[in-house]
């Protein structure tokens, strides 16, 4: 059976991957997974993830229900072929598409769960556990029964937490990063694609550290003495986000969960069904809405109390240093390279910090720039590539999750700027390959000889 048009076009950047296809997409769309968790806040993440991706079924089991009628029908608005239901914990009737079952919430819950099904011995269906702590978190897939009962003697301590002094915000950020990495493991997993994490992976988001080995020490940044609860600094804070797409979306989901108090979004496209198996912030509803308004309908959804301010427009060299002035931290969410070595320059001559991320197919990359306190972009890329040499999105494609990724870490880095916290991207470059669920930050130094930033710079305007 293949797609139909629709549906073939609402997967588009999916199904040119060789590696997913329409047949791949086809597999995704009978595909079944069953969420626990022990709220929907902390599911939110993957539960959109899931659904733009293309997974055809999600039956879920929340211990407390609540926003869970809003989240179905922004669901159902995203993916109008999509399966939702409630189950009870009880209930284990499942056929060949039940794919995998996934515990979100805190080590305490994926433990009593993990404990469960430890005690169901006829559950042959592979489990996925994602344990949420503050600026914390790991990630473990296990495929066959027996592996669930040596995982309950490793999840006494997976992650070395410090508690007191770290705020609400860092759970969020922590459920919205793993909800994301979570889906590209699901999508991984049914498509056979890749080296998926069967040895769990732990991350801290203060120091952005990834590991992935068993047994590792995992210790969380020691040093949090000045670290005080964000909320008040957060809702004084404005925030510029430039492109409400695939970066743009998760970014700014993940602010406004946390409470910054002004969003600024800049994007001159509108709404396309192509959009939405990855730009969370739109739905079918809103195809033809301008982006930055329907991106501004959600978020207000999401947080009433926070303040949009729209830019229909692209950003121009006319317009750049107008449009950045007024803010504390920059977020790129670009496509295009011009635009970016653009609005580099533009932060550079303005004295703001700005968080930069990019996306192709399977691929993420991401660092911070503090202008004389760092790199900036043209350190590490001195020149913007001719026409054509770097594949674009559209013609390679992209796997949706990844931008959720990379987005959600923009918005992390954003956050420890507007907090001075933890250990910025500020000399490091990011790299993230989601078929090994693999991050890479080798360090980068200014370069002195920089047209833009360094000793005898060439760059004077934009």
């Amino acid at each position: 059976m293949t797609l139909s048009q629709n549906q073939t076009k609402r997967f588009s950047r999916h199904i040119i991957m060789p590696e997913i296809s329409g047949s791949g997409q086809k597999k995704l769309l009978d595909s079944w997974v069953q969420v626990y968790a022990s709220s929907v806040q902390e599911a939110m993440s993957l539960l959109y993830y899931l659904t733009a991706v293309g997974i055809g079924k999600i039956s879920y089991n929340f211990t407390n229900n609540f926003g869970i009628e809003k989240i179905v029908n922004d669901l159902k608005d995203i993916n109008p072929d999509i399966t939702l239901e409630e189950f009870k914990h009880h209930n284990f009737k499942t056929d060949d598409n039940l794919r995998l079952r996934i515990i979100i919430g805190s080590q305490d819950f994926v433990y009593s769960n993990v404990l469960h099904f430890k005690k169901d011995k006829s559950l042959e269906v592979p489990l996925m556990t994602a344990i949420l702590s503050p600026w914390q978190g790991s990630l473990h897939l296990l495929k066959k029964q027996e592996e669930i009962d040596s995982h309950i003697l490793k999840l006494d301590s997976p992650i070395n937490s410090s508690g007191k002094h770290l705020a609400s915000q860092g759970l969020v950020l922590s459920s919205c990063l793993v909800g994301a990495l979570a889906v590209t493991e699901v999508v991984k997993f049914c498509l056979n694609l890749g080296n998926s994490s069967y040895n769990p992976m732990f991350f801290d988001l203060m120091s952005m550290t990834f590991l992935r080995k068993e047994n590792d020490d995992f210790n969380v940044i020691e040093d949090v003495k000045h670290f005080k609860p964000c909320k008040e600094n957060l809702s004084d804070a404005r925030v510029l986000i430039v492109g409400a797409g695939g970066l743009g979306s998760p970014a700014a989901f993940a602010l406004a969960s946390v409470g910054v108090g002004t969003l600024g979004l800049i994007d001159g496209d509108r709404v396309e069904l192509t959009n939405l198996n990855r730009q969370i912030l739109h739905a079918t509803s809103r195809i033809g809405m301008p982006k930055v308004k329907s991106a501004k309908c959600f978020l207000k959804e999401l947080n009433p109390s926070i303040e949009i301010v729209t830019y229909h427009t692209y950003l121009t060299k006319d317009n750049a240093l107008d449009l950045v002035k007024d803010y504390d931290v920059i977020i790129a969410g670009l496509d295009n390279l011009p635009s970016r070595y653009l609005l580099n320059d533009a932060c550079f001559f303005a004295n703001k910090p700005l968080v930069e991320a990019g996306v192709l197919r399977f691929n993420g990359m991401g660092q911070t720039f503090v202008p004389k306190k760092g790199p900036c972009y043209r350190c590490i890329f001195a020149e913007i590539p001719s026409l054509g040499s770097i594949p674009s999105c559209s013609d390679s494609g992209v796997l949706g999750s990844v931008p959720g990724v990379m987005g959600f870490l923009e918005a992390i880095e954003a956050v420890k700027l507007l907090c001075g916290v933890g250990e910025l991207l500020k000399n490091r470059l990011l790299l993230f390959d989601a078929l090994d669920l693999e991050f890479r930050i080798p360090s980068f130094r200014r370069d002195l000889r920089c047209p833009l930033c360094g000793q005898d710079p060439s760059i004077t305007s934009l």
